[in-house]
């Protein structure tokens, strides 16, 4: 159980530090652009399916 809020606190981290890069990549409307809609989108879910124990 440990190792799987692990590896979400870490994918969140990683999420968290991924806005932050696009952030400064892409300025303030970073979120216009749909290759970072796309990873956001794939990185929430992964955490999703974390949280339900599904992967």
């Amino acid at each position: 159980m440990a190792d799987r809020e692990t590896m979400i606190l870490l994918k969140e981290e990683e999420l968290k530090e991924f806005l932050e890069s696009m952030k400064y990549q892409y300025g303030q409307n970073y979120m216009d652009y749909e290759e970072v809609r796309g990873r956001v989108e794939f990185m929430e879910n992964v955490i999703k399916l974390l949280k339900e124990g599904k992967i």
